[in-house]
């Protein structure tokens, strides 16, 4: 379904456009666009996304609140990695949780 611009409008209205990016990187994260491990070109999204670097900034700050990227100090943002550990540990949880607690997969 496509969007009309003034859905778009809509939308920037209801949130700031750093917000907006942080969800559109979210959800390129969680289906798989971007590797774990991956390093983030904020001047490759930008252009994708037709903004400048601040918003993207902006949401990688947000998104690495979240744990989803991880900002390596002079070698940039990547996206996290989860380790064996904690692998385990989330199956762990999952699985001691009553059925119907968890969203359909």
């Amino acid at each position: 379904m496509k969007t009309s611009p003034s859905d778009e409008l809509g939308i920037l209205r209801t949130s700031s456009l750093a917000t907006a990016i942080e969800r559109e990187v979210e959800r390129l994260i969680l289906d798989g666009s971007y590797a774990p491990g991956e390093r983030i070109n904020e001047n490759r999204l930008a252009s994708e996304l037709g903004t400048s670097r601040g918003p993207i900034r902006e949401a990688i700050r947000a998104l690495e609140g979240k744990g989803l990227i991880v900002s390596l100090r002079n070698r940039g943002s990547f996206i996290r990695q989860l380790s064996v550990r904690e692998v385990r540990e989330v199956y762990e949880i999952r699985s001691a949780l009553p059925e119907g607690c968890l969203p359909n997969a």
